[in-house]
C-alpha cells in the first residue's frame, strides 16, 4: 500500500488535483493540517512521521538537523517547550511563489537513565 493512500485513509492528506498520464492518473496531495503533532503511546504513527520527514530530508542539500541531549529541570523543560511552540507558531508565511520548508521540532524526556544509587 503506497503511502499517500495511508495518509488519506487516516485524513491526514486529501486530492488537491489529478493529472492525466499515459495508462492513468496521477494523483497530488496536499496535507489537510497546519501542525501534526502524533499522539502519545503509538510508535507506528512516530515511525511513519520520522520516515516522511527523512524523505523530504534528502530533497534539500544542506538540511538543519540537531540531535541533542540535555539534563533540565521540569521548569527548564517547559520553557524550552513554550518556546519552541512559540517559535514556530509566529513563523510567518511567505507568498505561494516562495519555496516551502518544512519545520521539525521535538523535545521529549528520555528515561534510560539508571537509577541514582
Amino acid at each position: 500500500m503506497s503511502r499517500p493512500f495511508v495518509l488519506a485513509e487516516a485524513g491526514m492528506v486529501r486530492v488537491a488535483h489529478t493529472r492525466q498520464v499515459r495508462g492513468g492518473t496521477e494523483q497530488y496531495h496536499e496535507r489537510t493540517f497546519r501542525r501534526l503533532a502524533p499522539g502519545t503511546g503509538d510508535p507506528g504513527a512516530t515511525a511513519a512521521l520520522l520516515g516522511a520527514v527523512a524523505e523530504e530530508l534528502t530533497v534539500d542539500p544542506d538540511p538543519l538537523l540537531h540531535l541533542r541531549h540535555l539534563r533540565l529541570t521540569p521548569e527548564q523543560a517547559g520553557r524550552l517547550r513554550a518556546t519552541l511552540d512559540e517559535l514556530v507558531d509566529q513563523a510567518e508565511e511567505a507568498g505561494p511563489d516562495q519555496p516551502r520548508h518544512g519545520i521539525l521540532v521535538a523535545l521529549y524526556r528520555r528515561d534510560d537513565q539508571p537509577p541514582a544509587e
